[in-house]
């Protein structure tokens, strides 16, 4: 006997399409992972949350941590403490820079709210026009971070929830 009504049959159809809805951009982002490197333009422009416009080019010449995140993203959101204590004790801003690139879709105030009501001690860009995202290969997917070194190879990739300890293994052979 088949107890399948129409509203049960329709709730999984529903349920199907938005399982496939948020699998497939992580599932495309993980299939383009393995790809090739990025090549960042030494002119790409970066937007910090404070206006004063810089170039890729500045940053070159040490160790960078780039972290994708967004406002929406609720591991992003649980990890900001996790972000501020490891670029503390890691001495952000002097042996690296932590470059976290909101993504298009944030609105700036929001970025901003979330940056003072958590105090972050960190540089935090806005990506408007997507150029940071598709310099990397179309970061679709947050968080996502990469470490690159002071060539500016991109030399390890976390996507999902970052794994600090092996973030701060790959940071102390870089410095």
């Amino acid at each position: 006997m088949n107890n399948e009504t129409p509203t049960n049959r329709r709730k999984t159809q529903l349920l199907v399409v938005a399982l496939l809805m948020l699998t497939l951009p992580v599932a495309h982002y993980l299939w383009n992972a393995s790809g090739p490197q990025p090549r960042i333009d030494a002119n790409l422009k970066l937007q910090p949350t404070d206006g004063a416009m810089q170039s890729w080019s500045e940053l070159r010449g040490r160790p960078l941590v780039v972290s994708f995140w967004a406002t929406s993203c609720v591991i992003c959101m649980h990890e900001l403490e996790d972000w501020k204590a490891f670029y503390s004790e890691q001495q952000g801003g002097l042996r690296f820079e932590l470059i976290a690139v909101a993504m298009s879709h944030d609105r700036p105030d929001d970025v901003i709210k979330v940056q003072r009501s958590q105090d972050l001690n960190y540089p935090v860009y806005f990506d408007l026009t997507q150029d940071i995202a598709q310099a990397f290969g179309g970061v679709i997917a947050t968080p996502s971070v990469f470490v690159i070194d002071r060539d500016g190879t991109v030399v390890e990739r976390f996507i999902g929830r970052v794994d600090f300890d092996r973030l701060r293994q790959e940071l102390d052979q870089l410095v």
